[in-house]
């Protein structure tokens, strides 16, 4: 079968011969994803089993295959090399775009009930910008309840440009995404004119990207990011 135009970069051909294997693609990402099939063959034969001699070509139906990461607290105590192991299990399925929630308003797991802005990157267009997130915890050893105030590691340890170039070595896109709910929280604070707003001017949820300063403060924000 031919190679549809959208999947040229997709596609990779694997001729396993005897002790040879031979993966052929036209781009790098290609040849990623003929690696990931010989990896399945592999475990699937078994370590002393005899892989058969095959040919294989294969290529994606769809350009785009992912998933969103939606934000989440447990995301604080995620290290670069366990975001990193999140990409490898996301490659091994040849999934090549991850959504990620950088900033989001999430319920309260804590005594004030508040909304918990969650922020798992520094921006430096906003650098007064911090996350507020309090862990609520159980102790069976002590029988109490606990609160510890946490920042991310990513947001610690600024981590996110190395995990999405560490992304695109394995093949897959990292896009960023950003909350706009709840009059743009968390990042309305620093950035007002992302905030929709009513007739009497008023902040309301979500943002107006008919409004020029609104799109010059999110070109500010993703080119931080970027």
């Amino acid at each position: 079968a031919e190679v549809p135009a959208a999947s040229q970069d997709d596609f990779y051909e694997m001729l396993i011969m005897d002790n040879h294997v031979t993966i052929s693609a036209t781009a790098q990402v290609g040849a990623i994803w003929g690696t990931q099939t010989f990896a399945d063959i592999f475990r699937a034969c078994g370590d002393d089993a005899e892989i058969p001699n095959c040919r294989i070509r294969d290529w994606g139906t769809l350009p785009r295959r992912g998933l969103v990461i939606e934000p989440d607290l447990s995301y604080n105590y995620m290290h670069l090399d366990e975001w990193s192991a999140l990409v490898d299990r996301a490659a091994a399925q040849k999934l090549n775009t991850l959504v990620v929630e950088l900033a989001a308003q999430i319920p309260s797991r804590n005594s004030t009930k508040k909304p918990v802005n969650l922020l798992l990157t520094p921006f430096p267009e906003a650098e007064e910008l911090l996350p507020q997130n309090i862990i609520r915890w159980y102790s069976p050893k002590d029988d109490s309840w606990n609160e510890d105030a946490v920042a991310p590691a990513m947001f610690q340890d600024d981590f996110f440009g190395e995990w999405a170039k560490y992304a695109t070595e394995r093949g897959a896109l990292i896009i960023p995404s950003l909350s706009v709910y709840a009059n743009g929280a968390p990042l309305a604070p620093a950035f007002p004119n992302i905030a929709s707003q009513d007739k009497a001017g008023k902040a309301q949820p979500g943002t107006c990207l008919a409004s020029a300063k609104a799109r010059t403060d999110w070109e500010k924000i993703h080119g931080s990011i970027i």
